[in-house]
């Protein structure tokens, strides 16, 4: 049985300084900050959160202010790199069985008040956490899984890539392969 994934939601990476990376893909590479209410939400009190548009990928440079788990240890045992990759999955009740049954373990489940930020009658009932899978040893990086919050109905139209955009940003092509 296998979990039927979204395309590459973004590809998450602990930092020592978000606004510096930024920077450096814009000067070089003509990226642009993403998704930058969503970014407020996640990095919340903890992080600066930055989420980079770069062809037709998101990058979330994830820098800690306090301790955050993972994340800061991450960065003080091996310095900056990617923590996670991040895909959406049909069905998350199924996705951590499987992940289970394989004697993969949930290293970090988020619940996030999304209420606050998705209109009621939008929101899907009973959402889903977000799931990161303890995947480093097995893959390099840890796999973020999250199911739609969103009604069917009430779903934004899709753009082409992830980024937002119908076009690819910055000066490249798109993303052929991590």
């Amino acid at each position: 049985m296998n979990v039927e994934l979204s395309p590459l939601t973004h590809i998450e990476i602990s930092v020592n300084d978000a606004e510096e990376a930024f920077q450096v893909l814009n000067k070089t590479l003509g990226a642009l900050k993403v998704q930058e209410e969503l970014a407020k939400l996640l990095g919340g009190e903890g992080a600066l959160d930055i989420h980079v548009g770069l062809g037709d990928a998101v990058f979330q440079f994830v820098q800690p202010k306090i301790y955050l788990g993972s994340w800061s240890d991450q960065l003080k045992n091996f310095g900056p790199g990617v923590h996670n990759i991040t895909f959406g999955v049909d069905n998350m009740e199924k996705t951590r069985e499987i992940f289970k049954e394989e004697g993969i373990s949930e290293l970090i489940v988020m619940d996030f008040e999304w209420d606050k930020i998705i209109p009621a009658e939008a929101l899907k009932p009973d959402p889903q956490p977000v799931i990161i899978m303890d995947t480093m040893e097995m893959l390099g990086f840890h796999l973020e899984l999250y199911e739609s919050l969103i009604k069917e109905e009430f779903a934004p139209p899709q753009q082409k890539y992830v980024t937002g955009s119908d076009k690819l940003i910055g000066n490249v092509s798109p993303m052929l392969h991590i």
